[in-house]
């Protein structure tokens, strides 16, 4: 699995990204970071969607157990 080394981070921020209501299981957050990362430009900013995990156990168990067989199916084929 790819690990860059990670220096710093200047600044965090986190949006509404989505709703449980607009065909996802889970709300997703719209995260920026400004961060230093060994290999990169300084300051390099990141854009990334954050899952959030829903309050109900039934669907935070299949999340996880979906996120874990797709996390294995790319680590198969060397994409990790």
């Amino acid at each position: 699995m790819c690990s860059p080394k990670f220096n710093s981070m200047s600044t965090c921020s986190a949006q509404g990204g989505s709703n449980v209501g607009d065909n996802y299981a889970c709300v997703m957050k719209a995260v920026t970071a400004v961060a230093d990362v060994e290999g990169r430009p300084p300051a390099h900013t990141y854009h990334y969607m954050a899952k959030c995990l829903p309050m109900s156990e039934h669907w935070t168990k299949f999340l996880k157990e979906v996120s874990d067989r797709q996390l294995k199916s790319l680590d198969q084929k060397g994409l990790l």
